[in-house]
């Protein structure tokens, strides 16, 4: 639709937090649409204006933003083309980042090495300041102090329910959510969220009744939510992330944040803007949908203090993920959404990716472990899926669900996700 406006003029103008319009989509569409004005040679009549916050409110601002594009549009005014520049928040040049990669940070492990070694590899090289910003003990302070977060996104508030804003890791904002009359100490969830760049952990895909944090409260576990690197509030820490992370990756950062959450909830590492609720340290499950699944996956081979895994609709194999495939192939992780650039070196070879998920379920296999597929999921292969949580490789504590549904993650799929967790206390 927008290639057919060519050769008039057309802005794009978005938020980042815009749960209606995200800007995954939009910049998409954007770059498409964009080869059909060059092609008319005007590329200059399309442009993309990003601005801060939500959906609503339009301000004065805003307004004149638009206005300003339709005096340039009709040459009214003092108004020029390079007011509106051209900023793109999912561009990830796949070829720059390999120029400036040693050759020897190319070389993958080989295949008998341990499998943490070639995980490793792939998620790239951790800067040691990231520790170093990690080492901070437990700190209660007051919201309104610097480093602990007033989360703004609340649309659901059960009664019973405490939200207490918490900081770990490197500066990383989010959650705890649990039960403010429990009786004795919880066992925790890490909610790990999908590809939501608009709006991160919040979850607003498809809910019924209430959010999985709230639900899981209810059922009495404490719930830790976080904004993955780039997405929801922060957004524009993943547009720059290679800029200042050349030789790490975006599932690095992810990961490592992670392990951060654990390090809170097991070591008392971070900021909270309350007292925190007594917590089960020995019992702290990742779940994670569609992109948390992966997350989860790669983080539970790393670390061991996890003590269970929930996956939904959370990975395809890698190896059988080429471009013929229907789901897109694995130059969605590599380029697409730059999480995994060194998964660009196998691409046409996707054969000799170092480590699979069948590897990944391998490394926990002592652990309880929920994968849970729909066979009409057009993002991930059910049937590879299903392959792969079989396939032998040793004592897998692995419940395998595959649904006859598409990709969701709605009050049936918490409803599955609660029964296993009952079957682990």
């Amino acid at each position: 639709m927008l290639a057919l406006i060519a050769p008039r003029h057309c802005l794009l103008h978005t938020a980042y937090n815009d749960g209606s319009d995200p800007t995954f989509a939009v910049e998409r569409s954007y770059l498409e649409a964009k080869s059909a004005f060059q092609f008319n040679g005007t590329p200059q009549n399309i442009a993309l204006l990003y601005r801060k916050g939500n959906h609503n409110p339009i301000t004065e601002d805003h307004i004149r933003q638009n206005l300003d594009w339709f005096d340039w549009a009709f040459e009214r005014g003092q108004v020029e083309r390079s007011d509106f520049p051209e900023t793109l928040l999912h561009h990830f040049s796949w070829k720059q980042w390999e120029s400036i990669q040693a050759n020897s940070d190319l070389i993958p492990p080989g295949q008998a090495s341990d499998i943490k070694q070639r995980v490793q590899w792939m998620l790239g090289e951790k800067p040691a300041v990231m520790d170093a910003l990690n080492a901070r003990q437990l700190k209660i302070i007051q919201d309104e102090e610097r480093g602990v977060a007033v989360w703004s996104r609340d649309r659901w508030k059960p009664e019973g329910v405490v939200r207490l804003p918490v900081a770990f890791g490197a500066n990383v904002q989010g959650n705890l959510t649990f039960e403010s009359d429990h009786q004795g100490p919880m066992p925790v969830v890490i909610w790990l969220h999908p590809f939501n760049y608009s709006h991160g952990s919040n979850e607003g895909y498809g809910v019924e009744g209430t959010t999985v944090y709230y639900r899981l409260a209810q059922a009495g576990y404490a719930v830790l939510s976080f904004d993955q690197c780039g997405f929801g509030d922060r957004l524009l820490e993943g547009a720059s992330f290679y800029e200042e992370y050349p030789k790490w990756s975006k599932m690095g950062r992810m990961v490592f944040d992670v392990s951060c959450a654990v390090d809170f909830v097991h070591g008392l590492r971070g900021l909270a803007s309350g007292e925190l609720p007594l917590l089960n340290k020995e019992q702290i499950i990742l779940l994670g949908y569609s992109l948390g699944g992966m997350v989860a996956m790669h983080t539970a081979a790393l670390d061991d203090r996890l003590t269970g895994v929930a996956s939904f609709c959370g990975f395809t194999p890698f190896r059988t993920d080429t471009d013929a495939s229907s789901e897109g192939g694995i130059r969605r992780w590599w380029e697409w959404h730059g999480l995994l650039p060194k998964l660009g070196l196998f691409h046409g070879r996707e054969a000799d990716v170092p480590y699979d998920y069948g590897d990944l379920l391998d490394s926990f296999s002592l652990r309880p472990c929920l994968v849970y597929s729909a066979t009409r999921d057009r993002h991930c292969d059910s049937q590879a899926v299903a392959e792969c949580v079989n396939q032998s490789g040793g004592q897998r504590r692995v419940s395998f669900i595959q649904s006859n549904d598409v990709n969701r993650f709605q009050s049936d799929q918490h409803a599955v996700l609660l029964n296993w967790l009952r079957s682990l206390r």
